[in-house]
């Protein structure tokens, strides 16, 4: 039932849309009879590189360049705020980091 749900979001959004596991449940949840209200507490709103950037304290070029991963609706990346503080703890943002030092390091050497 949820891959099919799952489907129909990617449908109506757009095939090149994201649907996570939370869109799912709250389609799933609608259906099911309970409260909109009640079920969108817990669901972090998403927003723009900009806010995203102006709340962390960091420049919209910065996250950028540091390929924070994001969601995709309707051509428009949109951000999570814990997706994005746990980015910025992983691995993943230390190697990209590194590569970045290394390329500034490279157009200063030549």
């Amino acid at each position: 039932m949820k891959e099919s749900t799952k489907e129909i979001l990617m449908t109506v959004l757009g095939s090149d849309t994201t649907v996570t596991t939370e869109q799912v449940e709250l389609v799933l949840g609608v259906l099911a009879g309970r409260e909109l209200k009640e079920m969108t507490k817990e669901i972090e709103p998403y927003i723009t590189l900009k806010e995203a950037a102006k709340r962390l304290g960091i420049s919209t070029t910065t996250l950028w360049r540091w390929k924070v991963p994001g969601h995709q609706f309707g051509g428009h990346r949109r951000f999570r705020l814990s997706e994005i503080e746990e980015y910025l703890h992983s691995r993943e943002l230390k190697e990209r980091t590194q590569e970045l030092r290394e390329m500034r390091r490279e157009d200063g050497a030549g």
